[in-house]
């Protein structure tokens, strides 16, 4: 899709649709708004007195052939309270504009940014939001009515122009491009989330990813059963045992071309990526169990992730490493009870088979120590209890050191995606002390999310680390007026924004 820009006046601009953000708090008494109800002989005025229109964040009012305009139409799109606002604002700005105009078959849009929000922040996530808003389901529906009539991630648009006031600078055109780059990285980390199991098997994820790598620069190694065998990945191999289909471990590695740059200690990213879990020995219940083709969310994430940094180019090595596997109840599955040696060397006793992530994970952050990292950073959809925690706006963020905790929950409030720091205090050692194994995989008390990163902290030794606990985050089971219901590609952006640094 093009990008463009234009310092054209939007009452004078000939285009298919023309998007004008309006906040409730502000009113049609001056500026763009004024003009265009001046030009539309009052409409506005009327639609706001009538209650049809008020600027409420998520409403929308749109306008064929508004007379006074040479626009075919005239989206109006709430967004809520102006003292409130903020880049967050643009970026639904631009997921509404994409929403509502993808069901009028527009080619191409043209938006224009509110007064003050047009900086290079706010222009990247208007792109954001317009390529990501009307992502949805209905990948694989075959009848004439319900099939979609093009790609369900994205509008059949051609064109998006954003209208500012005067020539668009370097750095928002640079902007731009961030934001195109980056939400096709979560478009493919949605794609990957939403395929069922019996199409996304380990093997499959592997292979998906070293093409979309392939494609961005990145090169990529996929160890297969007979190496994981070789390195003792034991913890990955144990939660495979159950499945007919084999694990893999991706690793994903980009290099600066520019020397110095290139002998920067990487950043290492780490995404869980069960391919479906059914708990394994310690099954979960029937209700909702198909939903566990997404808990290879965090994986999704990461390959995404890596796709956008091979495009965008920081001045920093980065290393994506994705442990794929299925759980699943099978005659050789592991069992509550069984003792397995990790790739560190660690023992970990096993008491519940449906805490695999955890397990995968440990060998998978054990190698990313030998990487030699200034830091890691891990996601994976790991525990309900985070989601009692925070629910579906946060996702949850423990460590092992405070300052670099605090750069993620920085990057990623700057990026748009909300996380919360958890306390991982040295009170919470002992949930994690077994009687029999240097380290048991579940917990004696309720704080489940907390349990799960004292686990994961046993493997990361001395190396700067943070654990994202998306469980609550990484799907969207309601749809809004900006974005549709499905998964989200949490975890891209923050891991983008970090990259950059």
């Amino acid at each position: 899709m093009k990008i463009g820009f234009t310092g054209a006046d939007p009452l004078e601009l000939e285009c298919e649709a023309l998007v004008v953000g309006s906040f409730s708090s502000e009113g049609v008494e001056d500026g763009l708004l004024k003009r265009l109800d001046e030009a539309l002989e009052g409409l506005l005025s009327e639609a706001a007195e009538s209650g049809s229109f008020k600027g409420k964040e998520g409403s929308t009012l749109l306008l064929h052939r508004p007379g006074g305009l040479p626009s075919r139409r005239l989206l109006l799109a709430g967004l809520g309270k102006k003292e409130q606002a903020g880049p967050e604002s643009v970026h639904r700005l631009g997921g509404m504009a994409a929403r509502r105009l993808k069901e009028e078959g527009c080619g191409t849009v043209h938006v224009v940014l509110p007064e003050g929000r047009d900086g290079p922040e706010e222009v990247r996530t208007c792109v954001e939001g317009f390529l990501l808003g009307p992502g949805g389901l209905g990948a694989y529906k075959t009848g004439e009515e319900d099939r979609p009539s093009e790609d369900p991630y994205r509008g059949s648009f051609e064109g998006l122009t954003l209208v500012l006031p005067g020539e668009p600078e370097g750095e928002q055109r640079e902007a731009a491009r961030q934001g195109e780059i980056v939400a096709e990285a979560m478009i493919l980390a949605r794609r990957l989330v939403n395929t069922p199991s019996n199409r996304m098997t380990p093997s499959v994820l592997a292979r998906e990813a070293r093409k979309a790598c392939r494609e961005a620069g990145v090169t990529t190694e996929v160890l297969t059963r007979k190496k994981l065998e070789e390195k003792g990945f034991g913890a990955l191999l144990a939660v495979s045992q159950g499945s007919s289909q084999p694990p893999r471990l991706i690793i994903m590695r980009y290099r600066p071309a520019e020397k110095e740059q290139a002998q920067r200690a990487p950043l290492v990213l780490v995404g869980k990526g069960i391919t479906f879990d059914t708990g394994g020995i310690s099954i979960k219940p029937s209700k909702g169990m198909e939903e566990m083709k997404a808990d290879m969310a965090g994986g999704a994430a990461v390959i995404g992730a890596m796709t956008a940094i091979g495009r965008l180019k920081p001045p920093r090595p980065v290393i994506g490493l994705v442990p794929a596997s299925e759980n699943m109840p099978g005659g050789s599955a592991i069992k509550p009870g069984d003792v397995i040696e990790s790739y560190s060397g660690k023992t970990i006793e096993v008491l519940n088979t449906d805490a695999e992530g955890r397990l995968v994970l440990a060998d998978t952050l054990a190698f990313a120590v030998e990487q030699e990292p200034e830091a890691i950073v891990d996601i994976a959809t790991l525990t309900g209890a985070c989601v009692v925690a925070l629910g579906h706006v946060y996702a949850g963020l423990m460590g092992n050191a405070a300052s670099w905790t605090e750069r993620v929950r920085e990057t990623a409030s700057a990026w748009g995606e909300k996380v919360w720091p958890l306390p991982m205090d040295p009170e919470y050692d002992s949930l994690v002390e077994s009687d029999i194994a240097d380290v048991r995989n579940t917990g004696k008390d309720p704080p489940g999310a907390i349990t799960a990163a004292k686990l994961l902290e046993k493997f990361v030794g001395e190396v700067p680390w943070a654990h994202l606990d998306i469980a609550g985050v990484e799907w969207r089971k309601e749809g809004s007026a900006w974005v549709g219901s499905g998964p989200t590609g949490f975890g891209v952006r923050t891991f983008v924004g970090l990259s950059l640094l």
